[in-house]
């Protein structure tokens, strides 16, 4: 659905992206994390046709981005891009309007009524926009990006200005959007913990260039520890660096998932040596991704 490679964009003698690669398939709720200033929003740009990449590929629904005209796209895909610009004098409804008929759609009023309802503005549509406020209008912005019933969504920080009651409603959303109309789903985020609950797949940005990409469940098992507790841990620890299962050297305890650490237990086992516990300490994306950024250089 998505497909990036070695996607580059510089500014003079600045290069912002450094080579991004990104890999969303079909049904993916994917989450795009990075610092400010990692690269998410000016890739998402790039994706939009609103800034020209300096080198690279990327594709969407198969079709080039970076060499097709942008209404190639409609509406098979829904982009929300920074902050959201709507006229503030128009009513949120007429503001969608105009973009329904851009896209061209046959029944505009019942779509109209069909996205608002869906990030929960079917009481505020005929309100002028200029009354919204932040949280609101990047509601809008959403239903916006909605329209057309769009395979693919690309969104850039969809929970902007939310309050904690918003953000939990805009994510079972999206995970109503995808599980039940088969959305394909690109986010940026910020809120890791979000992105944890939300998504399946993640994509992570250091200082311009791809560092990490892969299943949410696959990243936090890598980072998964379990403490042990035996009976010889001189002897656990001869057992185990043979096996090429190293132990911590400051304390007792083996990093990955379920299946390296049953190997591990094994091993014990057949050398004689008591397991009397292991306890997991499974590590949160936020985690993982800190370490990421780190190992990245940003």
């Amino acid at each position: 659905m998505v497909q990036v490679r070695g996607l580059e964009k510089s500014y003079g003698a600045e290069r912002v992206l450094r080579g991004v690669d990104l890999d969303v398939r079909a049904g993916d709720l994917y989450g795009f994390l990075g610092q400010n200033g990692a690269g998410k929003t000016t890739s998402i740009k790039v994706l939009a046709r609103l800034l020209r990449a300096t080198s690279g590929e990327a594709s969407l629904l198969g079709r080039d981005v970076l060499r097709s005209k942008p209404p190639s796209l409609f509406p098979d895909v829904g982009f929300l891009v920074e902050t959201p610009s709507f006229f503030p004098h128009l009513t949120g409804r007429a503001n969608l309007g105009l973009h329904a008929r851009l896209l061209g759609l046959e029944a505009p009023a019942a779509e109209l009524a069909r996205v608002l309802d869906a990030v929960g503005l079917a009481a505020a549509g005929d309100r002028r926009v200029r009354q919204y406020s932040l949280g609101m209008t990047q509601r809008l912005g959403i239903a916006q990006a909605l329209l057309g019933d769009p395979r693919l969504l690309v969104l850039d920080e969809p929970t902007n200005g939310l309050d904690a009651g918003g953000i939990a409603e805009v994510r079972e959303r999206l995970k109503a959007e995808a599980r039940e109309r088969g959305r394909t789903i690109l986010l940026s985020s910020h809120l890791l913990t979000e992105v944890e609950a939300t998504c399946n797949r993640v994509g992570v940005l250091a200082g311009g260039r791809t560092v990490a990409e892969g299943d949410v469940e696959a990243l936090l098992g890598a980072g998964e520890t379990t403490r042990l507790r035996v009976s010889d841990e001189a002897a656990a620890r001869r057992v185990l660096a043979a096996r090429e299962l190293p132990l911590e050297p400051d304390e007792l305890s083996l990093h990955g998932g379920d299946e390296r650490v049953a190997t591990a237990i094994g091993a014990l086992a057949e050398a004689g040596i008591a397991v009397y516990e292991a306890t997991r300490e499974r590590r949160t994306l936020e985690d993982v991704y800190h370490d990421l950024v780190r190992e990245g250089g940003a």
